[in-house]
This record gives structure tokens, sequence and C-alpha cells, in this order.
């Protein structure tokens, strides 16, 4: 019995991502923490950047600029530290489109941005 509980948890865990992109059980007052986190991390990095987000492109394997283009509202735990994860959409130069996730500490710092999607393409990662 314990078993089947333990894989409804896990199953639960990793569709509830999916299928909402929010978790309810996240407080409001927390998930503007981390999108206000998230967005001065973005912001502060344009601004050092010529207004253009640096992040590590894995598929040409090098550092891609993109233009912000929208933040999402949901925010998700994910990890046993644990870390919250919001992303947002993004555009490179020749109108690429990016998914990146944010993943947002304890304390409301980022502490890395991955690209998620890429021109809908999903690039799955754990989080531990």
């Amino acid at each position: 019995m314990t078993i089947h509980i333990r894989a409804l948890l896990v199953l639960l865990f990793l569709v509830a991502p999916i299928l909402g992109g929010d978790d309810p059980n996240i407080p409001k007052a927390t998930k503007q923490k981390v999108l206000n986190a998230m967005t001065a991390y973005v912001d502060q990095m344009k601004t050092d950047h010529e207004g253009l987000f640096p992040i590590f492109d894995h598929t040409r394997q090098t550092v891609t600029y993109l233009s912000f283009v929208a933040l999402h509202q949901g925010v998700v735990k994910k990890g046993d530290q644990p870390l919250y994860v919001a992303c947002a959409d993004f555009s490179d130069a020749a109108g690429v489109q990016y998914d990146v996730d944010f993943f947002v500490n304890q304390r409301m710092k980022v502490v890395e941005a991955l690209v998620h999607k890429k021109k809908k393409e999903k690039f799955p990662y754990t989080v531990e």
C-alpha cells in the first residue's frame, strides 16, 4: 500500500507542472516574490548586456542573446531543496522562440536559468 501511495505522489509531482504550470499550494505572496526575483534578474542581465538576455543554448553549444517577450504567471516547486520554477518567453534575432525556466531559491535569488523549449521542442531536465 505504501508503495502505491508513493507512486501516486511521484506521479502527481511530475504531472502537476505539466497540467497547470502553477502550484495552487504556493501562497500568492510567495509566487509574487518569485516572479519579482525573476523579473529583477532578467532586467539586470539585460542592463549588463545592451538590452539582451544571454543564455547558453545547448542545441548550438554557444551563448545566445535573447529579447524578452513575456513572463509566465505560473510558479511550481521542484527538487528536494525546494527550488521555485517560473518561466518566460524570449526570442533570438532570427525570431526563434525560446521558453526559459528560472530556478529561484528560498532566499528569492535566481540560481539558474535553462532553455526548456526552443521552437516548441521541449528539453527535459531533472532537479534533485
